[in-house]
């Protein structure tokens, strides 16, 4: 597991990225009608962990329980990450 951004055109996959604590970073929007979310793993706030800037979350992983229908989000978080992508499209 790396530190390294994680991009997706996906939008429902941008927002379980979100739901589950990733950190947006930018939209790419060179092409509007397909626009690419870049995220980084959530890193430890705390601790060792956090000291050493390890990542806590594997989205590749994500990546792979999404595409397998076995991701487990929380529904309220997911529709809020869906709304605020929603509007990083629609924004200037």
């Amino acid at each position: 597991m790396d530190n390294k951004e994680k991009s997706t055109k996906d939008l429902d996959l941008a927002a379980a990225y979100l739901a589950v604590g990733a950190t947006y970073v930018r939209a790419d929007r060179t092409n509007p009608k397909n626009i690419e979310f870049y995220f980084l793993p959530r890193t430890a706030s705390t601790g060792a962990m956090a000291t050493l800037g390890i990542p806590t979350m594997d989205l590749d992983l994500i990546e792979t329980e999404w595409t397998n229908e076995t991701l487990i989000v929380n529904a309220s978080k997911y529709a809020q990450a869906y709304k605020r992508l929603k509007g990083i499209i629609h924004s200037k």
